[in-house]
C-alpha cells in the first residue's frame, strides 16, 4: 500500500489518539505540513515528507500490509 494524503488521512481517523500535529512534530515537519493535507487544493505528500512520515508511523501502529483501510 502507498502512503498517499488520503490513506493517511484514514489511519488518522482509525486512530484517534493521534493527533496530526503530534505526528508531524514526531517526523521533524512543520506542523502546517500535516495540516495542509486536509486541504482539498494541496495535492498530496512530498517525497521528502512521505520518507519522514514512513520512518515514524510504524510507531504508531502502520503496518502497510496490514492496515484495515
Amino acid at each position: 500500500m502507498e502512503l498517499t494524503k488520503e490513506t493517511l488521512q484514514k489511519f488518522l481517523q482509525q486512530r484517534p489518539a493521534i493527533s496530526p500535529r503530534g505526528l508531524a512534530l514526531h517526523a521533524g515537519l512543520n506542523e502546517n505540513y500535516i495540516n495542509q493535507m486536509y486541504n482539498k487544493s494541496n495535492r498530496g505528500l512530498t517525497a521528502d515528507g512521505k520518507e519522514r512520515l514512513l520512518k515514524v508511523l510504524p510507531l504508531y501502529g502502520w503496518k502497510q500490509k496490514q492496515i484495515n483501510l
